[in-house]
């Protein structure tokens, strides 16, 4: 059975289930795992059995290989259920699972899915623009080893739109690749296999737009890393844009002569309040006296 919901499709048909899950293990991609209500991914793929194909063509159970990090598989034994997010040639793919049996190092059993929700092939996170001057390349690598480099555009923790200019091997949708993405200023370079999700042409230039299919917690990370640092830089690029110049730029001008007179003044200490105060009170008694003349 298919449903049409707001998050996407639901299938809850055995057949269809077994007919999407087996393409996944014929594809072979990584997929993350989150255990139980944690926020917390962790990354692993199916394990190598001989078994497994016939597990998932019965709609049995499921074997995946140990998780990364490490500490996943000592969490994963004491959780209720965990949820599971694969790519398949067309489709993102969550479902939750329970845990089974650890059977052996290698491998954790984990319970066939009944339910799955299908969404679109959508980059997750916060996107950041990323100003050409700062250097940034991106050299994409197929299977066959053929290369093209492009420039990035955008990137999040996610995933990446980069364009090019150059001619390029004939790509389609779903098609895999290693993406290398170094700036050269900072000495960063980090990797990751993805997944084209869309590309367009725009004035000429072909624009890709690609998700992230990490293998482990190290390449996340170092992903996470690079997306920080980029934010970092626009912040930094937006603060030289509307910081305080355009304050300045749109005051008066007899508003900019007193911020300028104001700036350069030192501000006034406790003890310069104090020796206010106590001039203050030392006029009284003269006042004081003033009046008792008059009288």
């Amino acid at each position: 059975m298919v449903e049409a919901q707001n998050q996407g499709i639901v299938v809850t048909d055995p057949e269809e289930i077994i007919k999407i899950f087996t393409q996944a293990l014929l594809e072979d991609n990584p997929f993350q795992l989150q255990i139980g209500k944690q926020v917390f991914v962790y990354y692993s793929r199916f394990t190598i059995d001989p078994q497994l194909a016939e597990y998932i063509e019965n709609g049995e159970r499921l074997l995946i290989a140990p998780l990364d990090p490490p500490i996943g598989n000592i969490k994963i034994i004491k959780s209720k259920f965990v949820t599971l997010e694969l790519f398949t040639e067309f489709h993102l793919v969550n479902t939750k699972l329970q845990f089974l049996s650890r059977p052996n190092p290698e491998s954790i059993e984990l319970s066939f899915p009944t339910k799955l929700q299908l969404g679109k092939q959508k980059r997750d996170s916060i996107r950041v623009a990323i100003d050409p001057i700062w250097g940034l390349e991106v050299k994409a690598v197929r299977p066959s080893g053929i290369t093209f480099n492009g420039r990035p555009t955008d990137l999040s923790t996610g995933g990446i739109c980069f364009s090019t200019e150059a001619a390029i091997p004939i790509l389609t949708k779903q098609f895999r690749l290693l993406l290398i993405i170094t700036w050269p200023s900072r000495n960063v370079e980090v990797q990751a296999k993805a997944i084209l999700i869309k590309f367009h042409d725009k004035d000429g230039d072909i624009y890709f737009r690609a998700k992230f299919l990490f293998e482990n917690y190290d390449e996340a990370r170092a992903m996470e890393e690079l997306a920080s640092a980029l934010q970092l830089r626009e912040i930094k690029k937006r603060e030289d844009l509307f910081g305080i110049k355009k304050v300045m730029d749109n005051a008066s001008k007899e508003d900019k002569a007193l911020m300028a007179e104001g700036s350069n003044k030192p501000k006034p200490e406790n003890q310069d309040k104090k020796k206010l105060k106590l001039k203050k009170l030392l006029k009284l008694p003269k006042l004081a006296k003033k009046k008792k003349q008059k009288s």
